[in-house]
């Protein structure tokens, strides 16, 4: 095994800001017991729809497929878990029986966490939390049915699912991302992009952890392309790299040739047609030194 020194990195303490900004944080813990756990299932299972859901009397089981062959379950039951709690083979077989049957599995990975209801007041709070997890097995089954007719318009499971994904959230004007910018802090689309070999690739696939840049030749003399931004990474987009057929991307820049500025959380710092001041641009909308 390839020996590492993250262990010796100073751990990153996340409520440095929020104490710095003197921003309370109350709320609660929500008494139940949750689990998570991934499998990986080789047989006629794996075609099964999903998200698969078990309402019994104990508590509530989702599973959902992640890619083929791999399947996360969820649980959620009644219970204060302790810190150390480990998750056991048998009761993930258990869990994995009330949602997709019987059956030989792989146990990938597994364990318990906590769910807590705390924000700033800035924030509203979450009723669909309390909802399906703080209520009991007969309210929850008449919430899933009604929420089974309300899903029964392709309109609305799509805005839903969005929502409750956070897919739809766009960050609004701040020091780093400027108000006049086009496309500034909107969420990133996912499209399915042509590569230079005609591969199908959807374009989170090519994004990394760290900021990236689209640069766009709708079919000119490739210049745009080449112009130094300031950032290691980009991406080509257009004749002689990746298409987007969608439109999606262009409908974002406003046009065929330009730069479009991917934050580390797939969002848009901003999409730009010229060239001025483009590194001063990148440079404020990471926050990197001038």
């Amino acid at each position: 095994m390839r020996s590492s020194n993250l262990e010796h990195t100073p751990p990153l303490v996340v409520t440095d800001v929020r104490d710095a900004l003197e921003l309370p944080f109350a709320g609660l813990t929500y008494s139940v017991r949750p689990m998570l756990a991934d499998i990986r299932i080789r047989d006629e299972r794996d075609a099964l729809a999903w998200p698969r859901t078990y309402n019994g009397r104990g508590g509530l089981t989702t599973a959902i497929r992640l890619s083929p062959g791999l399947w996360r379950l969820i649980r959620l039951e009644r219970g204060e878990p302790r810190q150390d709690e480990e998750v056991a083979s048998p009761e993930v077989n258990e869990r994995m029986v009330e949602v997709l049957g019987p059956g030989p599995f792989e146990l990938v990975w597994a364990s318990r966490f906590r769910i807590h209801r705390r924000a700033s007041p800035r924030f509203r709070v979450d009723l669909l939390t309390r909802t399906f997890l703080d209520s009991p097995a007969f309210l929850r089954g008449a919430a899933f049915r009604a929420l089974r007719l309300l899903f029964g318009s392709l309109r609305v499971r799509r805005i839903s699912l969005r929502r409750t994904a956070m897919l739809d959230l766009d960050y609004p004007p701040s020091p780093i991302l400027d108000g006049h910018d086009r496309a500034a802090g909107v969420r990133l689309p996912d499209p399915l992009l042509r590569g230079p070999d005609g591969a199908a690739v959807r374009l989170y696939d090519l994004l990394r952890n760290a900021p990236v840049m689209l640069a766009f030749n709708g079919g000119g003399d490739g210049g745009r392309v080449e112009t130094d931004t300031g950032l290691g990474h980009s991406i080509a987009m257009g004749p002689g790299g990746f298409t987007d057929t969608s439109g999606l991307l262009r409908r974002h820049l406003g046009g065929d040739e330009g730069w479009m500025l991917i934050r580390p959380d797939a969002h848009i710092a901003w999409a730009r047609r010229r060239p001025d001041g483009i590194r001063r641009a990148v440079s404020r909308a990471l926050a990197l030194p001038a």
